[in-house]
């Protein structure tokens, strides 16, 4: 695969080429590879001899500049190559507008304005933010931060999944926006929260300082202001349910487990959505029963027991499959 991005780099990748490369730039993990090879290949085709770092800085303020369905504008200036024949210089001239132009239009990418960070079923990874501000990924979660980090006007992510947040107060109290696929997003200054973001599940727990919850239905927007030690929960009507539970932070972030108030199914749904496993509960009965409580687990097989314990239930686990019984 190095081979065919380098020929694409040099523009002589075939059709066929250009399709694999598209398919494989879709998975998890190859997208930073793919910037990788990209800083070895313009090492290895160090042609232009201007100052690069100023070029992209001034490309980079005229794209900026301009709305993005507006035609190219290109612009002539003399290049200092002297020493070499007319026609080489003409090329490596249109070598480095080429090269500008591919960077300008990567800058304006998706790829080229954000980073992901992703974790696998079950697993954890803590991830350092520009600004100091630390985030805890649970399993099957993603976080999309600003690849040149943030500016002093806004501090933005983008969350899927489960995960932790310590976020750092700035000098110029620039507000920090957690914003997810649902609606809804948290707006805060300086604090420690968790937020849980699924199709299933939407969950905000704060553990100190204040944050804004802003969530949109329709062309309505709604504000809910959360204390520390509060817990909310979307329900099934899309409306926010807030209640108070205390927890240590320093428990809470490493392998606690919060279920108050939801069923056996709802627990089930969480399961499979962070570790990838699927959970059958055959008795309707006992897929309604409610858990009250929180629960520290290393594993989720040990996440398993003790809820099983909790409910004085069964619980088999067969393989990837985790089947409930009275």
């Amino acid at each position: 695969m190095k081979e065919n991005v380098f020929q694409l780099f040099a523009r002589q990748a075939s059709p066929l080429q250009r399709t694999a490369i598209e398919i494989w730039l879709r998975k998890p993990g190859n997208e930073e590879q793919y910037y990788e090879w990209l800083e070895e290949w313009e090492r290895q085709h160090a042609l232009c001899e201007d100052n690069s770092e100023k070029a992209f800085v001034v490309f980079r303020d005229f794209m900026e500049q301009h709305e993005p369905n507006q035609p190219p504008v290109v612009v002539e200036r003399p290049v200092a190559l002297a020493f070499l024949s007319f026609p080489l210089r003409t090329l490596l001239a249109a070598a480095c507008a080429v090269l500008i132009l591919g960077i300008g239009f990567w800058w304006r990418s998706e790829w080229g304005q954000y980073r992901v960070y992703q974790t696998a079923y079950g697993e954890k990874k803590t991830v350092t933010l520009a600004d100091g501000s630390r985030v805890s990924l649970m399993g099957n979660a993603a976080l999309k931060v600003p690849r040149w980090g943030f500016t002093d006007r806004q501090r933005e992510v983008w969350l899927r999944g489960r995960a932790n947040f310590e976020v750092v107060h700035t000098r110029m109290h620039t507000s920090f926006i957690v914003h997810t696929s649902h609606n809804w997003k948290v707006h805060v200054l300086g604090t420690v929260f968790s937020v849980r973001a699924s199709p299933r599940l939407a969950m905000v727990r704060l553990h100190s300082g204040k944050v804004k919850l802003v969530d949109r239905v329709g062309n309505v927007e709604q504000s809910l202001i959360l204390n520390p030690n509060d817990v909310a929960r979307l329900d099934a009507h899309h409306r926010w349910v807030v209640r108070s539970q205390k927890t240590k932070w320093a428990e809470w972030k490493e392998n606690r487990f919060d279920f108050n108030a939801l069923t056996l199914r709802q627990v089930g749904d969480e399961l499979e959505e962070e570790y990838g496993i699927r959970v059958q509960i055959p008795d309707q009965a006992l897929a309604a029963r409610v858990l009250m409580g929180s629960f520290n687990a290393r594993s989720v097989d040990e996440l398993l027991q003790s809820i099983a314990l909790l409910l004085n239930v069964r619980v088999e686990r067969r393989g990837n499959t985790v089947v409930f019984q009275p």
